[in-house]
């Protein structure tokens, strides 16, 4: 009998939540269903967003008009769960985040991105490879931006469908 089950991303201690500090900034919740045959489920929720492209050698004196590429801002998520023994499931969750730096945040960058005018960008990456039970959720990765200070941490809630 295959089982299905609905893995949560949700905030506080069951999603990917976002930190200054002891001050939550963000928190975003997913809901993702997956079977326990090993077929993986998907989520993709990103916007292109236009990109200026610098031309190292261009006059520093001239406003920067392009040329733009487009990439990504969002989130990515994949799962694939097994059913093991003793009603333990195998998950392994992998977490894509991307963003844009706010302009006060870029001071700091060290390849003075600000200065350039041209954007920076951050991801946060994560895989990991869980046994849970139902109702059963961990905190399975944390993770500091270097540049701005700010906490990731990702979360995981499984309940299991019948």
């Amino acid at each position: 009998m295959r089982v299905r089950r609905t893995l949560h991303l949700l905030p506080q201690g069951r999603t990917l939540s976002k930190y200054q500090g002891d001050k939550k900034v963000s928190s975003l919740p997913y809901e993702l269903t997956v079977r326990t045959d090993n077929n993986k489920a998907s989520i993709r929720m990103t916007t292109q967003v236009p990109a200026l492209t610098v031309d190292p050698a261009a006059d520093p004196g001239k406003p920067r008009t392009g040329p733009f590429v487009m990439r990504d801002v969002g989130t990515n998520i994949d799962c694939n769960a097994t059913n093991l023994k003793d009603g333990r499931y195998s998950v392994t969750v992998t977490i894509e985040d991307s963003s844009i730096y706010e302009d006060s945040q870029r001071t700091d960058i060290p390849n003075g991105s600000k200065a350039s005018g041209a954007s920076a960008w951050r991801t946060y990456r994560t895989t990991n490879a869980l046994v849970l039970r139902d109702g059963q959720s961990t905190e399975f990765t944390t993770a500091v931006d270097k540049i701005t200070g700010d906490v990731f941490k990702a979360n995981v809630l499984l309940t299991v469908i019948k």
